[in-house]
């Protein structure tokens, strides 16, 4: 019994190991961490603005942020988007957007422009939102000084 313990436990080391020549990955050593963390794929606006008053900000801040396939946003994507306005429903004239509108930071994938105000009151207004990718978004309209 003791003569044929010792080939058997060398069949089975070799057995164990025979199969990793034969098979695609060359038998490197398994990954390790899991998956990969997710990509961000584009941008969304995560508060949309709200209507306001003409020179009054935005209120609640308008959010932007990068997410990835399935809407999620990505807490490790860094850099800055900028933002102005996309359709310009102005009854007086050409608007202007004021406030911080461009390289906001992006903190755990989310930019926050604060203080955001259009002059001009209108209706219909839109803004764009921008990265160097370049992504961009644009938001759901809203109202400027119309009720």
């Amino acid at each position: 019994m003791k003569t044929l313990r010792a080939p058997l436990l060398a069949v089975l080391v070799v057995g164990c190991h025979f199969d990793k020549l034969f098979n695609e990955s060359g038998g490197g050593a398994a990954p390790r961490g899991g998956a990969a963390p997710p990509s961000a794929t584009h941008l969304i606006v995560t508060t949309q603005p709200s209507d306001a008053a003409p020179g009054t900000k935005i209120a609640p801040p308008v959010q932007v942020a990068a997410v990835d396939d399935e809407d999620q946003i990505v807490t490790s994507f860094s850099g800055t988007i900028s933002i102005a306005i996309g359709h310009d429903g102005s009854l007086l004239g050409p608007a202007r957007l004021s406030g911080t509108t461009n390289d906001v930071s992006l903190v755990n994938g989310v930019a926050t422009f604060a203080d955001l105000s259009v002059d001009q009151p209108g209706i219909g207004y839109t803004l764009v939102a921008r990265n160097a990718r370049p992504w961009s978004v644009e938001s759901a309209p809203f109202n400027v000084g119309v009720p």
